[in-house]
């Protein structure tokens, strides 16, 4: 085995190329009218940040590890918080973009770096403030969950949706119905092959996390299958949603409830029910995830499709620094807007001075009217990830590679 040694500064600009060269495909894919990208040469089909970034290879040598660190990136958020990972790719190549025009005019990187963690605190203290506690479960059902009655059907709309191309029945809208499923809360995926050779009717799966092994048992059962399955991710926010509406009983370790209708695309999953009630069930939901015991109470949530940056981006400039600090305020300031710029571009939405556009109400609202929202955590976990990251692309690196 022979080691390869690079200490040239080209070397480590060609990493911020590789960051630019994943950012270019992740930003078109952004939002509710984003593209969806076809891995060849499994044909796969998605929309998911972590999966497009982690099949990118870069024929540069020092670009392709910019795009593999990214891939870290978009791999690190979601194993946080389920979430974020196309938020990250664009937050981190966006401070990148501006950060290097700085150090190229000769700036210093490290009172730079140490200026980011002073905003990166700063960022910490405004999430703290925008805490929501609701004690109102009703309140909080409507924060969560975007519900609405229509011809006494209850629908619930939860932000997460079909995993594979596999589970697409229909391919040109990208969604799958399923007629009086069960719905099934896995508490542990250990028990899916039992699952999967007891379901005898359509089933949506919803579990925290799916490993490759689970999506490739999934895949074999359909093709074997004539009932239908669909997996979808399972968030914090949508298991205190789910337990107003839908009765949840514990079988065999997992929890079970049956909905009339469910409709999920490549980004959302809505169930439809005739519940009557938003009476709160079964505590054993609880037990799926001990760590969200106080989401009922305790709903922590921000602005969604990129408003809840903004309002970050205004409150940064409204903040009183001085020399580095300001300089790595504007930075990272300056590119809080993207993603909600991208997500209107890809939708071909003209911006109006940033008032934010409701994609569930096809239209320019207030924000005191906009009915999409994000976790807080998720927002947070992000923003700490990608500038923890900042100081791997911005100082000169070693590169050592194995051949």
């Amino acid at each position: 085995m022979s080691i390869n040694i690079n200490y040239s500064k080209t070397a480590s600009k060609n990493l911020i190329t590789g960051v630019k060269k994943v950012y270019d495909i992740i930003k078109r894919t952004i939002g509710p009218k984003g593209d969806n990208v076809i891995i060849s040469p499994s044909l796969q089909i998605t929309n998911d940040g972590l999966e497009i970034a982690k099949t990118i290879t870069l024929s540069n040598e020092f670009e392709n590890i910019g795009a593999r660190l990214v891939a870290k990136l978009a791999e690190d958020v979601k194993e946080e918080a389920f979430d974020g990972s196309k938020q990250a790719i664009i937050l981190l190549a966006n401070i990148l973009f501006k950060a290097e025009k700085y150090i190229n005019r000769g700036y210093d990187i490290d009172r730079l770096i140490n200026s980011f963690s002073n905003i990166q605190n700063i960022i910490n203290e405004y999430f703290t403030q925008q805490t929501i506690e609701t004690t109102n479960t009703n309140e909080s059902q409507k924060v969560l969950s975007s519900n609405n009655t229509t011809n006494n059907n209850n629908v619930l709309q939860l932000n997460s949706g079909a995993i594979t191309y596999q589970m697409l029945s229909d391919f040109n809208s990208q969604k799958t119905i399923l007629e009086n499923p069960i719905v099934l809360l896995l508490n542990d995926n250990r028990d899916l092959p039992q699952i999967l050779n007891s379901i005898s009717t359509p089933t949506l799966l919803m579990s925290s996390s799916y490993t490759d092994e689970n999506i490739s048992l999934m895949n074999k059962f359909l093709a074997h299958s004539d009932h239908k399955v669909v997996a979808t991710l399972l968030n914090e926010n949508n298991i205190s949603t789910l337990a107003k509406f839908c009765n949840f009983e514990n079988k065999n370790g997992n929890l079970v409830g049956q909905v009339d209708r469910v409709i999920v695309s490549s980004n959302r999953t809505t169930l439809i029910n005739n519940l009557n009630s938003n009476e709160i069930f079964n505590n054993s939901l609880y037990q799926f995830n001990a760590q969200n015991n106080n989401l009922i109470n305790n709903t922590n949530v921000i602005l969604g499709e990129g408003i809840g940056l903004l309002q970050l981006q205004e409150y940064l400039q409204t903040q009183k620094l001085l020399s580095y600090d300001d300089l790595a305020r504007n930075i990272i300031s300056g590119a809080l807007d993207m993603p909600y710029l991208l997500i209107l571009d890809n939708a071909g939405i003209v911006s109006q001075s940033m008032q934010p556009y409701d994609f569930q109400q096809n239209k320019f609202v207030t924000r005191e009217k906009f009915t999409i929202y994000d976790s807080i955590d998720v927002i947070k976990t992000v923003l700490n990830l990608v500038i923890d990251y900042l100081p791997i692309f911005l100082r000169r690196n070693i590169i050592i590679n194995t051949i």
